[in-house]
């Protein structure tokens, strides 16, 4: 209760905007023949987020932990490699919030993300004329691919770093034919 009701704009860290200040997609094509290959980058600069972890009072109140538990001060000396606080009962909602406040717990957002893969087929122009088609393509979509580069050392997917599970990939198949 003390170092909150004490807390100052002092004593404050700005680590930098919460939004990305550079952003984008980047999407290249490449054909050759009848196949078209296609992927798309998405990018997000210059931000920072705040990660999640372990709330003792979610944790006795919900059963809602996290795996900042398992690192949390368990017997002296472990302050020398954790910053995760004991885990103490009754619950203090203000040690909770102290914590989640601490700018141990601010990451820089900077990523790249593979957005989707996709590879197309069309038909050659014979082969359509003779199946009385003016156009036939198959094609196969992989979204979600993944990140390529993260500047967190934590693994931490910054779009996702409230949630636990993040969205899974995805394939899709498809076929178009014009008449």
């Amino acid at each position: 209760n003390n170092i909150i009701s004490q807390a100052s704009l002092a004593d404050l860290v700005f680590h930098g905007p919460a939004l990305p200040q550079v952003f984008g997609i980047l999407r290249n094509e490449v054909s050759y023949r009848n196949f078209e290959f296609s992927f798309s980058l998405g990018y997000k600069f210059d931000y920072y987020f705040r990660r999640n972890t372990i709330s003792y009072t979610s944790l006795y109140g919900q059963w809602i932990g996290h795996s900042d538990y398992a690192s949390r001060w368990k017997k002296p000396g472990d302050e020398l490699h954790t910053n995760v606080p004991a885990l103490t009962y009754p619950a203090n909602s203000d040690s909770d919030e102290v914590y989640y406040g601490a700018d141990i717990m601010v990451e820089k957002g900077d990523h790249i993300r593979l957005n989707d893969i996709r590879l197309q087929y069309t038909l050659g122009q014979r082969e359509q004329s003779a199946y009385h088609l003016n156009r036939l393509q198959i094609f196969t979509t992989l979204s979600n691919v993944g990140i390529l580069w993260r500047a967190n050392n934590k693994g931490i997917d910054p779009d996702f770093a409230g949630n636990t599970i993040l969205p899974p990939r995805s394939v899709s198949a498809g076929l178009r034919v014009e008449f």
